[in-house]
């Protein structure tokens, strides 16, 4: 297994291309978003946020908005991002596993594709932390990569499952991924009802042959109200 270090990497991606930025919200969030919406305030935290896309959206949703992302260039484009629109968020330079220091409980925790590029070993401390910082009766959206994929040797078949791809087509260069398929998803979210789960699959086709494919699972939890 090649050694990749995530973090490094994304501060890296983020601070030597600046036209690397998501300038919209993903459909998938802005469902779930409109979807748990209610009248009182409720508090949302997205991991690994980005630009600041997704935060947009909830905050025109009416939600208290909170971010964290690994890498100090991107938290600051999200801050002047979401300024520039007359919003605010709660945002922190914090990986994964730091989480338990915001002194906040959330309504509703977002992972749009951010836990994947974590080492594996790390996931199920991660799951565990985001358990422990959402309210009884609160959600988790978790957006993992799928199993069918054409960044992997398909010769494992044994998920989830931790890649670094040299040359990975929708992640950039020498990207690490783990990816899940159903019955994984299942296992490390065991502490969580699983209220909707979707999976997307994307191909590329040139001339009648498929080049690449892609997929992905969104899956919406419910963490237990006792």
């Amino acid at each position: 297994m090649k050694e990749i270090n995530t973090y490094d990497f994304w501060e890296k991606r983020y601070s030597s291309n600046p036209s690397y930025r998501n300038l919209f919200p993903f459909s998938s969030v802005v469902s779930v978003l409109a979807q748990l919406r209610t009248s009182g305030p409720q508090k949302v935290l997205e991991l690994g946020c980005g630009s600041g896309c997704n935060l947009w959206a909830a905050a025109e949703f009416g939600y208290n908005c909170y971010g964290i992302d690994v890498s100090p260039t991107i938290i600051e484009f999200a801050r002047l991002f979401l300024k520039e629109r007359g919003l605010h968020a709660d945002l922190q330079v914090m990986r994964f596993e730091e989480i338990n220091q915001i002194e906040h409980d959330f309504d509703l925790i977002i992972d749009r594709s951010s836990i994947h590029c974590e080492k594996l070993e790390m996931h199920k401390e991660i799951i565990k932390l985001v358990s422990s910082k959402i309210k009884p009766g609160g959600y988790f959206f978790f957006n993992p990569a799928g199993n069918e994929n054409s960044s992997f040797d398909r010769n494992n078949e044994s998920f989830p499952l931790e890649y670094v791809s040299e040359n990975n087509k929708v992640f950039g260069y020498k990207s690490l991924i783990t990816y899940y398929d159903e019955n994984s998803i299942h296992d490390i979210l065991k502490d969580f009802e699983v209220v909707e789960l979707k999976k997307v699959i994307a191909k590329q086709i040139c001339d009648g042959v498929e080049k690449f494919k892609y997929s992905e699972f969104e899956v919406l939890c419910k963490k237990p109200s006792h």
